[in-house]
């Protein structure tokens, strides 16, 4: 029998959908408290009706965590309402999957904020907490990973040549 989870909080980000609903979902039928979030009000939404459902509690939120104040602000808000953070999972990405050549310095800057700049906001954040209370668990989901490190080429998917030598140190133990 799995070990129930009803004592811990954990941040997901990417639960709209994919691999970072599945673990919020799986998470909350533990017992588990979430905060979670998404780039679409729907889908986090829905998915927070589900959280609910299990009979889990959930703070869910609409956040673009390309920008610094909303990674600060959703680990902000879990700790005002649950007290502490026992696990971030980091599911949040993005690919543009074209060309090198016909990508934008702003798909570039895009990719570059939400699936390197976001995991070092959030982890540098969420850290201090566990730092103090010398406990908790980081995750950089594996699935997401291997989604964008295998679809690599040098003409598709450039940028994540550095997402994979950024994120790699970072599934370290901290």
């Amino acid at each position: 029998m799995l070990e129930s989870l009803g004592d811990k909080v954990a941040l997901v980000t990417g639960a709209g959908r994919g691999i970072g609903r599945a673990i919020a979902l799986a998470l909350a039928s533990r017992g588990c408290s979430l905060a979670v979030c998404a780039n679409m009000k729907d889908e986090i939404d829905k998915v927070a009706d589900e959280i609910k459902r299990l009979g889990a509690k959930v703070l869910a939120l609409c956040l673009d965590l390309s920008k610094k104040e909303d990674c600060v602000l959703f680990v902000k808000k879990a700790l005002d309402q649950y007290g502490t953070i026992d696990f971030l999972i980091n599911c949040v990405g993005v690919l543009f999957q074209k060309p090198l050549l016909e990508q934008s310095l702003e798909e570039w800057d895009t990719t570059m904020n939400v699936n390197l700049r976001s995991y070092f906001i959030l982890t540098q954040e969420v850290l201090k907490i566990m730092k103090e209370k010398r406990d908790g668990y980081i995750i950089i989901s594996p699935r997401r990973l291997s989604r964008v490190l295998g679809e690599i080429s040098l003409l598709m998917g450039f940028q994540n040549m550095a997402f994979k030598g950024y994120l790699e140190p970072l599934t370290m133990p901290l």
